[in-house]
């Protein structure tokens, strides 16, 4: 019965309405204090499980941060500071799948909306946050594209954090280009501010980039001081990552002054590796780890380090690490004479890191391999890969050189951006146009279909209505039913409603009465006027005033007496099996719908309706 009522449901006309309302409803804004609380429980909840899933499930994370952002948009106060906490997440999760284009094409999309509205803080916020990926990327253009805009609007009144975050960001830019003096003028200003705010975690990372700083320009005691500080800043803030990337550095640091110690640290970042996927820096430290075991001449324990890093790398795929593992196995074939071996574990090493796109390490690992050449008498290959390392550095442009060209294209390609921007407007505006027709077209259809149920609403109240005149009226037909019924009378009665009638006219009309009830006339299909002037020897006009005075003409009383003749037809059973066509035509009606626009008009019901109720109450008396 279930399914059944709820396919009649489906079938009736209210569906289409109810169906679109509710395509509608999906898309309105919401407005009331009660929805607004509601949207932004829900924004909540799906925040946190896109954080809770932004490093292990990011593909999951994406579609929770994008169902918040577009909750949070359809809200008329939108929150801006949780809407670029939601883009980051989302930001993120995109660049822990290693879609960086996608990353920077949502935070510049975020960054261009600010421009647009004019909200220097939001735009701020964005460009650091893209500053920060492109650093972690390497992308040095990005970089000094955005956190320079950042730098320019930041003010005396900004947010702190920001201050100190932009100011962190450009210093390590800075430091990557060689301009170490510059970058740590910036990065002492992210240091002091951290420590002011006593926010421990940024004041780990930050001292790691002065520490780095300081080993490029060989200044040891500042380098161990920060490196210190960094140590213990992770502490207080049980920051893991930030603490094995310190105690990393510490081990760089003691390689080749204390070996011993360089272990000691290497050992501790080792045991503090975090749950799930093995971060880079312990992997470095594994390595580095070996790598001091070669020097110890301890092979075995540097084979058993190196393959169990290697067993790690490749069930994570982590390819940087199987990199590393690779070229450590060969730097422990090299020490043990096998040059063969080592030449294959660095060619392995070497495809791998030209597959990843890490062109450093592939650099690197090419100027090993030419030592190795060249330390065996290998000079052939020794000279083949020089020449390869050649075109292989001259490809690699200086940081400025790329910047200096990404600046002549933007300049040269500006023309075709415009064009771009011309047909990406073009689209965007047909798109529009296309979304604005939808929504006419569903509105269209939303009005048509409350008008058509307004209209099937209207027809079923007057059916009803008919109904209970029908009702009412077939009550008194039936009370009426076997009665002999005098014409005249009833005619003469409603006559004398009419102040206007003489005696004259009340003469004639009841002479035409008793000759359509005696002579019956009406019978005949081409009864005409003048048949009834010839019969009763009056002129027309005298026809006309006695009929007139009394609220009739010729064919009103002539269909008056056919009706009474075929509600008595319909009446008697001997005329139970004839069709009402056939009664029509007995009854003087010379058309099927001058009958039944005659009937309808003079009894108000149907003739068929007429017919059933007065038979199934006479079979009731019977």
């Amino acid at each position: 019965m279930k399914i059944e009522s709820y396919k009649n449901f489906m079938r009736s006309k209210w569906c289409l309405v109810f169906m679109l309302i509710v395509l509608i409803s999906c898309n309105r804004i919401v407005s009331s204090d009660k929805d607004s609380e509601h949207v932004m429980q829900l924004v909540k909840m799906y925040k946190v499980k896109a954080i809770q899933c932004q490093q292990n499930q990011p593909d999951t994370a994406i579609i929770y941060a994008d169902s918040a952002i577009i909750l949070l948009r359809k809200m008329k106060d939108c929150n801006s500071d949780t809407l670029l906490s939601l883009i980051k997440i989302k930001a993120l999760a995109y660049f822990n799948t290693e879609l960086f284009d996608s990353t920077v094409s949502i935070l510049e999309r975020n960054y261009f909306e600010a421009v647009e509205l004019k909200d220097s803080t939001l735009e701020v916020k964005t460009a650091i946050i893209l500053s920060g990926f492109a650093l972690d990327k390497n992308n040095l253009y990005l970089v000094e594209k955005y956190i320079s805009k950042a730098i320019k609007l930041l003010k005396s009144e900004s947010d702190e954090n920001d201050k100190a975050l932009a100011y962190s960001i450009y210093g390590s830019f800075l430091w990557i280009k060689g301009e170490n003096k510059k970058a740590n003028e910036y990065l002492m200003k992210a240091y002091k501010i951290y420590e002011t705010l006593k926010s421990y975690s940024n004041l780990s990372r930050v001292s790691i980039n002065i520490g780095n700083n300081f080993s490029a320009i060989e200044s040891k005691k500042d380098e161990l001081f920060y490196y210190r500080v960094a140590i213990d800043a992770a502490l207080k803030s049980k920051d893991t990552i930030n603490l094995i990337h310190s105690l990393c550095n510490m081990g760089v640091y003691y390689r080749y002054e204390n070996p011993d110690s360089a272990l000691f640290y290497y050992n501790k970042v080792i045991g503090l590796k975090p749950r799930g996927k093995t971060p880079n820096f312990v992997i470095s430290a594994k390595y580095n780890k070996a790598s001091l075991l070669i020097d110890r001449k301890d092979y075995k324990k540097a084979f058993e380090a190196l393959d169990k890093v290697l067993k790690e790398c490749q069930l994570e795929k982590n390819y940087i690490g199987m990199a590393y593992a690779y070229g450590g196995l060969a730097t422990c074939y090299v020490s043990m004479k096998r040059v063969n071996q080592a030449i294959n574990y660095m060619e392995n090493a070497i495809k791998i890191a030209d597959t990843i796109g890490s062109k450093d390490m592939a650099m690197l690992l090419r100027d090993e391999l030419q030592t190795i050449y060249e330390e065996n008498a290998n000079y052939k290959e020794a000279y083949l890969l020089s020449k390869q390392i050649k075109v292989f550095t001259d490809s690699t442009k200086s940081i400025e050189k790329q910047i200096a060209i990404h600046k002549m294209e933007a300049n040269y390609q500006s023309e075709k951006k415009e064009l771009e921007n011309k047909l990406l407007k073009s689209e965007l505006t047909k798109q529009n146009k296309l979304l604005v027709n939808r929504y006419l077209t569903i509105v269209f259809f939303i009005i048509l279909s409350l008008i058509l149920g307004v209209l099937l609403w209207r027809t079923h109240v007057l059916n009803k209505q008919r109904a209970i005149a029908y009702e009412v009226l077939m009550r008194k037909y039936k009370d009426e039913v076997g009665v002999v019924q005098n014409t005249s009378n009833v005619t003469l009665e409603n006559s004398i409603k009419n102040t206007d009638f003489t005696e004259m006219h009340l003469q004639l009309y009841t002479q035409i009465v008793y000759y359509y009830q005696t002579e019956k006339p009406y019978l005949d299909p081409v009864f005409k006027v003048e048949t009834l002037l010839e019969a009763l020897k009056i002129s027309p006009k005298a026809v006309s005033q006695a009929l007139k005075c009394n609220n009739y003409n010729f064919n009103s009383i002539t269909n008056h007496f056919r009706v009474e003749e075929a509600k008595a037809r319909m009446a008697d059973p001997i005329y139970r099996n004839y069709k009402i066509e056939a009664i029509a035509a007995e009854s003087g009606f010379g058309t099927r719908m001058s009958f039944y626009n005659a009937f309808e008009q003079i009894t108000g019901v149907k003739p068929g309706f007429y017919r059933n109720n007065i038979n199934s109450d006479t079979e009731k008396v019977q």
